[in-house]
């Protein structure tokens, strides 16, 4: 006989209702490690607050489960949040989960991922000095690094489906490493140029903390690498759905600890294999682990934040 349809919504509500029951039987233990990988590199948009050391954090409104859950997962979400400047979230904005209070001692990274102007950066730099657990920050390039042609190897991934949307495989090669080290080199020299440092100030601030931390956190700056699809693929003509179209191949992520590149898997780039009928087919990258990784000489790195143009910027912080 065929199960009706109140009948199937009622036994997948039941079913619903024992994974929740069979969860929230866990130890504590067991379910904080659960949260920490659920958590793993998920991080939750917040603001500073004017007058005090804390931060408005909009965690999801899945932690509204029990008191219990939320008792035990909000510390675990809460080690890393992105943070916003003041001027991008006052107003009429409103959370789209549960705006909670965080005292920003407790926080692990920050990941900065908007411009900051020279009228924030007492708020920047505050925030960070009242983090003392403070173990990674990253500043989100307001720069892209293009790709040419000789530059990658790239296919479309299921040529069995064709169309604007299918899954790409790009790898670098040629000068592509030295194309990359060369963007991100400019990229850091005209970050700090005091003509464009009005309107973005983030990284002078970041280094005025971090040379007054005595360089005791990991500095991490990220710029996204695309390309423009308007060149024949290796495995393909130039087809019209896919001209013009504009990919994110990686993320290229510079650390002063590791002194690397990492280039993390953008979201338009996937690993593959080779299906039952031979065709390609898309397989997931580990979005936590880099497709490669790039040395790069810390001294450039030192060279550039040390010219009297960057000391400059970075005075104007301090002074702030």
């Amino acid at each position: 006989m065929t199960q009706s349809s109140s009948d199937l919504k009622a036994s997948r509500a039941s079913t619903r209702g024992e994974d929740v029951t069979s969860l929230m039987s866990l130890p504590d233990e067991i379910l904080e490690m659960i949260f920490e990988e659920c958590f793993r590199n998920h991080r939750f948009h917040a603001r500073p607050m004017k007058s005090t050391n804390k931060l408005m954090v909009d965690l999801p409104r899945s932690l509204r489960t029990s008191k219990r859950f939320r008792k035990i997962a909000q510390p675990v979400a809460l080690h890393h949040v992105f943070i916003n400047p003041p001027s991008l979230t006052t107003g009429d904005s409103r959370p789209s989960g549960i705006l909670v209070s965080l005292d920003v001692s407790v926080l692990q990274s920050l990941k900065i991922n908007h411009p900051w102007k020279l009228r924030d950066v007492k708020f920047f730099s505050k925030t960070i000095k009242a983090v003392p657990g403070l173990q990674k920050l990253i500043l989100c390039s307001p720069f892209r690094i293009p790709m040419l042609p000789r530059q990658v190897e790239s296919r479309v991934v299921d040529d069995s489906r064709l169309n604007s949307e299918s899954p790409l495989h790009v790898a670098l090669r040629g000068d592509g490493t030295d194309a990359v080290k060369e963007c991100f080199t400019k990229i850091l020299e005209r970050w700090l140029l005091p003509g464009f440092f009005d309107s973005n100030c983030q990284f002078a601030g970041a280094l005025a903390v971090w040379e007054a931390g005595n360089k005791r956190f990991e500095l991490c700056i990220e710029a996204p690498v695309v390309y423009k699809m308007n060149f024949p693929l290796d495995n393909t003509a130039l087809l019209p759905c896919l001209e013009n179209r504009k990919v994110h191949l990686w993320t290229a992520r510079f650390s002063t600890h590791t002194q690397a590149i990492a280039m993390m898997p953008g979201k338009d780039n996937c690993n593959t294999t080779v299906s039952g009928d031979g065709h390609l087919r898309a397989i997931e990258f580990d979005k936590d682990e880099p497709d490669s990784v790039i040395p790069y000489d810390i001294s450039i790195f030192d060279e550039i934040i040390n010219r009297p143009a960057s000391r400059e910027s970075i005075e104007r912080v301090k002074n702030a």
